[in-house]
């Protein structure tokens, strides 16, 4: 089983077929919640669990992923994470290292 923090799949896409930035998958041992009691409940709470966070860089700096990447949404398995992390990524030219 991954620690929290554990990188488990790494990638590249391009931003206007000119920036090379970086895609992260990593696992997580709590959704956070957004607190926002407009949300659904399953929203709302922090949710403990085995999660995959995708967080993307920014094309203003294309080789860090945001330190706050587990505030981000997470997926229950690795393969939905994926999914979740190429669907947006489709136009771009994602290339998967790992």
């Amino acid at each position: 089983m991954p620690k929290p923090g554990d990188i488990l799949k790494v990638g590249h896409w391009t931003y206007d077929r000119a920036i090379r930035c970086k895609v992260e998958i990593q696992f997580s041992d709590i959704r956070y919640g957004s607190g926002d009691h407009e949300d659904p409940p399953e929203w709302q709470e922090d949710q403990p669990g085995n999660w995959f966070v995708v967080s993307y860089s920014s094309p203003i700096d294309p080789d860090k992923c945001p330190p706050g990447w587990a505030c981000g949404q997470g997926y229950p398995t690795l393969e939905e994470a994926i999914v979740n992390a190429e669907t947006p990524l489709r136009e771009c030219n994602l290339e998967w290292k790992t």
